[in-house]
């Protein structure tokens, strides 16, 4: 991989990242969605930019999080999900008395950046972390990207399918997303804020890495002290072909398959009875198969205690998209913001449309519910 000092004979900001990619990258100026090109080559590619350190010369903040995608999906493996609390993102806005909703997108919302380019020697003045401007902070775990590329082949008609009454008071909704010239069922993000793969990955190069892309050219910072720091840029800083690649290699990453040494049907069973399917559904349907990933995809108000203020499009103050349960085995912490490293009280957590369940998974008999944890445990 070229040297730091290498790179930066690539070019300037604006193409410099489309440089980086053809340096590293063996199929450069192929498309990547091209049908003749071999998977391997695209997980390759897409694989070298997920873990390219980026710097300020080729786009990298002035305010950033990471310096790679790999920087934060690293559990157990590259594309997983954080290691630790560090790797945590805080979402800000403003929350006036009338409880109008400010995400402050442009004004350093709608994510806060817990470093600055000045950390690497780059001039720049701007302080990171949460804005002077926000009143409410929402902490978001790192989520696992495995099998995501199944997910993306899901129907929006199958999502829409699951919206029933089911009894204990379950029904879900879903987050409505303006995608071309219409709207479709949002599915990636903890409040399915998203519909695809590339607006997912080019949406967290902009937030997360601080570096525009086509879909997403603007900084969001702006005036004159982010204008005189290293690495802003008006415009896209990365061409469409790099991030194509960047959300080829996260679709080609393939799903964590249950522990195969696990006896876990009693707990299986106990999942199933206690009601918990009601919102993880085993399984949805896609023209690949199958897809077993423990999850509707649905919104569900999780009640008060998962309450977080913070709204986004049709998913309001307790609504949470159903968490794929898929590698839960290597999840470190549990709940939106990681606030607990046990799977027991991530479930005492549940409450809204959850209460039933709760109420029955709080009477199981010992041997039970020690099944349904060893279940989770591993999938």
């Amino acid at each position: 991989m070229p040297r730091g000092s290498e790179l930066r004979t690539l070019g300037a900001v604006g193409s410099g990242l489309a440089a980086v990619a053809c340096a590293l990258l063996p199929s450069c100026g192929t498309r990547s969605s091209s049908p003749d090109l071999p998977a391997v080559v695209i997980g390759a590619s897409g694989a070298d930019l997920f873990a390219h350190e980026f710097t300020p010369d080729h786009g990298l903040g002035p305010l950033y999080n990471a310096t790679s995608c790999g920087g934060c999906h690293r559990n157990p493996t590259v594309g997983g999900s954080g290691v630790d609390e560090k790797q945590v993102v805080f979402r800000v806005a403003t929350i006036d008395s009338h409880g109008n909703f400010d995400d402050l997108t442009g004004r350093g919302g709608p994510i806060a950046r817990n470093h600055t380019v000045a950390e690497l020697g780059y001039g720049c003045a701007l302080r990171p972390g949460v804005p002077a401007l926000a009143n409410a902070v929402s902490t978001r775990d790192t989520p696992p990207l495995f099998g995501l590329g199944l997910v993306e082949t899901i129907a929006d008609d199958v999502i829409l399918a699951g919206i029933a009454d089911r009894g204990d008071g379950i029904a879900g909704h879903v987050n409505w997303v303006d995608e071309g010239a219409g709207r479709r069922v949002g599915r990636f993000g903890w409040k399915a804020q998203t519909v695809t793969l590339l607006a997912f990955a080019s949406n967290a190069l902009r937030n997360e890495l601080g570096i525009n892309t086509p879909d997403f050219p603007n900084d969001l910072l702006s005036g004159a002290g982010a204008e005189a720091c290293a690495g802003f840029h008006r415009g896209p800083e990365i061409d469409g072909r790099s991030v194509a690649l960047i959300r080829d290699y996260i679709a080609s990453l393939p799903p964590v398959a249950p522990d195969a040494t696990a006896d876990f049907k009693q707990g299986r069973d106990v999942f199933e009875r206690v009601g918990c399917t009601g919102c993880h559904s085993p399984t949805l349907a896609a023209p690949s198969g199958p897809v077993p990933l423990y999850s509707d995809l649905l919104l569900h108000d999780m009640g008060p205690s998962l309450r977080d203020g913070f709204v986004a499009g049709d998913a309001k103050e307790r609504d949470w998209r159903t968490t794929p349960l898929w590698g839960l085995r290597y999840r470190k912490r549990y709940t939106h913001d990681a606030r607990t490293t046990d799977i027991g009280e991530a479930i005492l957590a549940h409450a809204g449309e959850a209460e039933a369940v709760l109420k029955r998974y709080s009477a199981l008999a010992p041997d039970d519910g020690a099944a349904l944890l060893a279940f989770l445990r591993a999938l």
